[in-house]
C-alpha cells in the first residue's frame, strides 16, 4: 500500500535543498493508507486504542494459520508501524478467540481482552492480555494471555475500560450458574495482573434468575466503574429492562445490590450504552422498544448521580422516536454533564446516521450526520476533544462498502463536508471500521480493504480536525546552530503541508512559535502582546497563545512568519531563549503552523527543541607589556572590542612553550590590567574571554619583554597616543613610564575649560591603557566637535588634539 504521499519538488525558501531532507512518515493524503496488517488470511473484529502520544494500539481477529487468533499493532502518531509489518501475536492458543475489547495502559500499552474457546470448543473462558509500547507481555503476564474465568459454562462478550490508575476493569456476560441464566461480572486488572484484593473469577454486579445481557463500562473518574446492563429478571412483565451499578475499586458494589433500576418501561430496553460526563455521574442511552412496534426501536436516554440516583425517576427520557428503527447507538463523552451519541437511522431509507446531544440525560438536539443514497450503518463514536465527537460509520453510497466520519461541535453543528468525510477513497470495498481520537482534534480510523482477488488487509488512515485526509501539519526537519556567529539564532527547517500545493493551494502562512513559561507570557502581554483565540491569525506584531489545557497545557510566542509559496521546504531563522554552553545544554522549543489563506483553519507541527552556541571566540589581546618592581609584575594590555567579552585570564609559566591550564590560571581581570606577585623572570599568556566561555588565542609576554627584569629592555617614556582618533564613541589612551611619577591627564575644549578629568595622581611604571568612553566629568556624551588631550608629568608633557564625529 502507498505510505508516503507525492508531491513536485519547487525551489525551496533560503536556498534549502530538499533532497537533504531526511524522510519523514506522515498520514498519507487522500488516495493513500497506511497497512496495519498485510498478511494472509482474514483481519477483522478490529479495536482500538491510544498509544498515549497521538498513534493507536490496533487488535484484532487473524485467520493467517488457520484458526481465529489475536493479533495487534502500534502504529505512531506518525504513521510509523512498529510491531513488525503484519502485527505481532497476543494469542495463538487452540481454537478460536474472538470478540475482542481494547483499553489503553496510559503508560503507551494496552489491555486486550477476548472470549476464548482453547479450553473447550463449545464454551468461552475471558482471557487478557497486558502489552507495553514495544508490544511485550507486560511482567507477570503469560504468553497467549492471561485466564481471567475458570469457572463453568460461558463467560463472553467482555468489554475493558480504565481504571485511571494503570489498570483496568474488565466486565462479561457469565453462564457459570447454568439454569439461572446469564449474569454479569467484572474483574479488576493491574500492571502485573489480577487486582490486589480482588477474588479469582471476578465479583457478581448481577446474579438474579433471568438473562443480564452483555454489559456495558464507562470509568467513574475516581477509580471505580460505571456498568449497565440489559436484565431479564422481569422479562414476563415489563421485557428486558436497564439496570446499572458501580463498581468501586475495593472489589465492592457502590449502589444496591444487583443494580439500580434505570427503565422497567412496557416492551424490551435493550444493549445500553454510557458515557462518563466529567462532573458526577453518567449518561445512559439505549435502544428502547416500548411502542410496540408502532413507530420501530427508538432510543432513550437516563442521568445517573454518582450516588444512583436519578433526576429522572421515571423511564429515561425521549431521545428519537420517529417511525422507522433506530438502532446501533455509539456514544461519547462532550464535556462537563454532556454527551454525544449518534445512531443508525431508518426513517427515510436503508439508513443514515443522525446523532443526539445529551446534557444530564436530557436530548436537546438532533443532527443529521449523513442522508445520502444508500446504506450507512453502524456508527462510532470518538472525541474531538474540543468538546464534541467524530462519527464514523460503513456506507454504501458509492455501490461499495465505504467508510465515511462526520465531526459534530460542541455548538451541535456539523463541521466537515456535507454527509460526511470519505476516508477510505478506494474502489475496493472497505468494512469494520474501528477509530480512536489522535490527540490532535482528529481520528485514527482503521478498517479491513477486500480486493476483486479476494485477499484482504487491514489498513489505516487519519481524519484531521478540519475534515482532510491524512497529515496535512507542517513537519520540522531540523533545528540547527547558525555556524560562525555570537549565538542566539538557530536555522528552523520544516517541510510544507501537503495543502501548500496546487489545486487548492490552501495555505497562506507559516508562523513559526517559540515555546516560554507562564510568567514570560504574562509579562509580555503587560507589554502589550495580543492573547490569539483558537486559530487567530498571528500577524500584527508581539503575540501569544496556548495549546493544550490544565497540566498539559503550553505557551507559545509568536517569533514570525513565511508567506506560502507552493515550496517543497522552508527555513526560518528562530531566536534561542538562552545559548547553549560547555557547561550546560540550553534548549529552546519551536513549533511551525500552517495557516489557512482564508478561515480559521491551522495545522501545528510537532514542537522540536534545538540550542544555539556561540560560536566565535574572542581575538587575542593585543599589545601585551610588562614591568617588574615592588615584588610584583605589572600587566597592561589594548582592550579588546568585542561586544560579549566577559574578561581575561592570565596564566604563568617557567618557559615559553608551557600550556595555559587551570592549574597555572593566576588571574581573571575584567580589565586591562593585573599584578601577578609570583617570581620575577616569569613568562606569561593571556587570553581574552566571552560571555559563554570561549576562549581566545594567547598573547606572549617572556622576560626579555618585561622591563624591570634582568635581561628585559628597558621601558622608554612615551607620552599618550589616542586610537581611534576621530572618536566616535571612545578611544584608547597609550602612554608608558620607565619609573612612577605624579600624572595629570585632562580633557579640554577649544576655550580651555576642562571637560574630564581622567588621571591625577601617582601612576607606576609600564606600559598604561586606559579606556575612554567619550563622555564628560557627569559622564554625559559630548558634542561633536574639537578637543584638547593635555598630559603633564615630571618625564614630559603634551597636547593632543582630538576630535569627536557622531
Amino acid at each position: 500500500m502507498p505510505r508516503i504521499r507525492s508531491l513536485s519538488v519547487a525551489a525551496t525558501l533560503l536556498l534549502v535543498p530538499f533532497a537533504s531532507h531526511p524522510a519523514y512518515a506522515l498520514w498519507p493524503a487522500p488516495l493513500g493508507l497506511v497497512s496495519v496488517c498485510s498478511a494472509p488470511g482474514d483481519q477483522n473484529s478490529t479495536v482500538l486504542t491510544t498509544d498515549g502520544a497521538g498513534g493507536m494500539i490496533a487488535a484484532w481477529v487473524d485467520t493467517r494459520s488457520g484458526n481465529a487468533d489475536v493479533y495487534a499493532q502500534r502504529v505512531d502518531a506518525g504513521a510509523v508501524a512498529h510491531w513488525g509489518a503484519s502485527g505481532i501475536p497476543i494469542c495463538t492458543a487452540a481454537n478460536t478467540q474472538y470478540h475482542l475489547t481494547i483499553v489503553s495502559d496510559g503508560a503507551g500499552g494496552a489491555y486486550i481482552a477476548w472470549e476464548d474457546h482453547r479450553n473447550d470448543p463449545f464454551n468461552a473462558d475471558v482471557y487478557a492480555q497486558h502489552v507495553n509500547s514495544s508490544g511485550s507481555a507486560v511482567s507477570g503476564w503469560p504468553a497467549n494471555g492471561l485466564q481471567i474465568t475458570t469457572v463453568a459454562n460461558d463467560q463472553d462478550s467482555p468489554m475493558l475500560v480504565t481504571d485511571g490508575a494503570g489498570g483496568a476493569y474488565v466486565g462479561w456476560h457469565d453462564y457459570r450458574t447454568g439454569g439461572n441464566g446469564a449474569d454479569v461480572y467484572v474483574q479488576r486488572l493491574s500492571s502485573g495482573g489480577v487486582a490486589a484484593g480482588w477474588p479469582a473469577n471476578g465479583i457478581p454486579v448481577c446474579a438474579l434468575t433471568g438473562d443480564q445481557g452483555p454489559v456495558n463500562l464507562a470509568p467513574d473518574g475516581a477509580g471505580g466503574a460505571y456498568l449497565a446492563w440489559h436484565d431479564g429478571r422481569n422479562s414476563g412483565a415489563t421485557g428486558f429492562d436497564i439496570y446499572a451499578q458501580r463498581v468501586l475499586s475495593n472489589a465492592t458494589v457502590a449502589w444496591t445490590a444487583n443494580g439500580v433500576l434505570v427503565c422497567n418501561a412496557a416492551g424490551d430496553q435493550l444493549t445500553p450504552i454510557l458515557a462518563q460526563d466529567g462532573t458526577l455521574g453518567v449518561n445512559v442511552v439505549w435502544t428502547d422498544h416500548r411502542t410496540n412496534g408502532t413507530t420501530g426501536a427508538d432510543l432513550y436516554c437516563n442521568y445517573l448521580y454518582n450516588n444512583g440516583t436519578s433526576p429522572f425517576p421515571g423511564n429515561g427520557q425521549i431521545v428519537t422516536t420517529v417511525t422507522g428503527d433506530q438502532i446501533n447507538p455509539a456514544i461519547v463523552a462532550g464535556g462537563p454533564a454532556i454527551a454525544f451519541v449518534a445512531w443508525e437511522d431508518h426513517r427515510a431509507d436503508a439508513g443514515d446516521i443522525y446523532a443526539a446531544k445529551i446534557q444530564s440525560g436530557i436530548a436537546t438536539v438532533n443532527v443529521p450526520l449523513c442522508t445520502a443514497a444508500g446504506a450507512q450503518t453502524a456508527p462510532l463514536a470518538v472525541t474531538d476533544g474540543a468538546g464534541g465527537g467524530i462519527f464514523v460509520w460503513s456506507d454504501a453510497r458509492n455501490g461499495n462498502g465505504d467508510v465515511y466520519a462526520q465531526r459534530l461541535g460542541s455548538n451541535d453543528a456539523v463541521q466537515w463536508a456535507a454527509n460526511g468525510l470519505y476516508v477510505s477513497l478506494f474502489g475496493n470495498d472497505e468494512f469494520y471500521p474501528a477509530a480512536v481520537a489522535d490527540a490532535r482534534g482528529g481520528a485514527l480510523v482503521a478498517f479491513t480493504q477486500f480486493y476483486n482477488a479476494g485477499a484482504n488487509e487491514l489498513v489505516a488512515e487519519r481524519a484531521d480536525h478540519f475534515g482532510y485526509i491524512g497529515s496535512p501539519e507542517p513537519v520540522i526537519t531540523s533545528v540547527t546552530d547558525v555556524a560562525a556567529d555570537q549565538g542566539g539564532l538557530v536555522h528552523l527547517v520544516w517541510n510544507a503541508s501537503f495543502l501548500d500545493a496546487d489545486p487548492g493551494f490552501t495555505i497562506g502562512t507559516y508562523n513559526v512559535w517559540r515555546q516560554i513559561t507562564t510568567g514570560a507570557a504574562q509579562l509580555a502581554l503587560a507589554r502589550g502582546a495580543r492573547l490569539l483565540r483558537e486559530g487567530e491569525p498571528a500577524s500584527g506584531g508581539p503575540a501569544i497563545r496556548t495549546l493544550g489545557a490544565g497540566v498539559n497545557a503550553t505557551t507559545w510566542e509568536f517569533l514570525g512568519s513565511v508567506p506560502a509559496r507552493a515550496y517543497a521546504s522552508y527555513a526560518f531563522p528562530a531566536a534561542t531563549l538562552q545559548d547553549s554552553t560547555a557547561t550546560g545544554s540550553h534548549d529552546t522549543v519551536f513549533m511551525v503552523d500552517a495557516q489557512a489563506a482564508s478561515g480559521p483553519d491551522y495545522w501545528h507541527s510537532d514542537p522540536v527543541a534545538g540550542h544555539s552556541v556561540d560560536n566565535l571566540a574572542p581575538n587575542a589581546p593585543a599589545n601585551l607589556a610588562g614591568n617588574y618592581g615592588a615584588g610584583a609584575t605589572h600587566l597592561h594590555w589594548s582592550p579588546n572590542t568585542e561586544s560579549d567579552l566577559n574578561g581575561y585570564h592570565v596564566y604563568r609559566g617557567a618557559s615559553s612553550t608551557f600550556t595555559p591550564s587551570p592549574a597555572n590560571l593566576v588571574g581573571a581581570p575584567a580589565d586591562t590590567g593585573f599584578a601577578d606577585p609570583g617570581p620575577a623572570g616569569s613568562y606569561y599568556k593571556l587570553s581574552a574571554l566571552d560571555v559563554h566561555g570561549n576562549e581566545s588565542g594567547f598573547a606572549l609576554l617572556t622576560p626579555a619583554q618585561t622591563s624591570g627584569v634582568g635581561g628585559g629592555a628597558p621601558l622608554a617614556f612615551e607620552p599618550p597616543s589616542v586610537r581611534p582618533n576621530p572618536i566616535r564613541d571612545g578611544a584608547s589612551i597609550r602612554f608608558t613610564l620607565p619609573a612612577a611619577a605624579p600624572v595629570r591627564l585632562e580633557l579640554h575644549d577649544p576655550q580651555g575649560r576642562l571637560v574630564r578629568r581622567l588621571i591625577e595622581g601617582r601612576v607606576e611604571p609600564g606600559v598604561h591603557e586606559l579606556a575612554w568612553d567619550g563622555r564628560d566629568e557627569a559622564r554625559r556624551a559630548l558634542p561633536p566637535g574639537l578637543y584638547f588631550l593635555r598630559f603633564e608629568c615630571p618625564l614630559g608633557s603634551r597636547v593632543e588634539r582630538l576630535a569627536i564625529v557622531r
